[in-house]
């Protein structure tokens, strides 16, 4: 019997030492801070540097131009999308229309004038998709016999910018 106890003691002895290896080594370990920053990012894309209403005349009344250009967005955080003109319609030998004559529209919204004062709202939105949010630019102007005969020209800025 005391055999049979030994031989079972020496098995159970052997078995621990086999079954827990990791009893044979030193282990330490040391946490460290892991961070990331997702930078914004904003993306503005215009179909084309030139916008070109082409000719008008006064017995028309007004000019549409529908899908004139698109603009393109990426961006990761909320966004609004501005456009204000640098001056009025200036002719090549110095007349002037008011700018307040051109409207513009996106997605078959209302038409809003342009403005020397304040930047326009054009579009709002939040985080886009890959490949982008797509807005349709619309634009109108309205001409009468008073306004001067000539070629006309100014420059817009579209601004894209984050809202929180």
């Amino acid at each position: 019997m005391n055999l049979i106890k030994r031989s079972f003691l020496i098995s159970t002895i052997l078995c621990i030492i086999i079954s827990f290896p990791e009893f044979n080594y030193a282990e330490y370990s040391i946490e460290t801070d892991f961070n990331l920053q997702n930078e914004e990012v904003l993306y503005l894309e215009l179909s084309s540097t030139s916008i070109d209403l082409g000719e008008i005349k006064p017995d028309m009344k007004e000019l549409v131009k529908l899908n004139l250009i698109t603009a393109k967005i990426k961006s990761n955080v909320k966004w609004i999308l501005t456009v204000e003109p640098l001056d009025n319609l200036i002719s090549t030998s110095g007349d002037i229309i008011s700018i307040e004559k051109v409207q513009i529209r996106t997605n078959k919204d209302d038409f809003v004038p342009l403005s020397l004062t304040k930047p326009v709202v054009i579009g709002t939105g939040g985080k886009t998709k890959d490949e982008g949010q797509i807005l349709s630019l619309d634009f109108k102007i309205k001409i009468n016999w008073d306004d001067p005969a000539g070629i006309y020209n100014t420059k817009l800025r579209f601004t894209l910018n984050s809202i929180y």
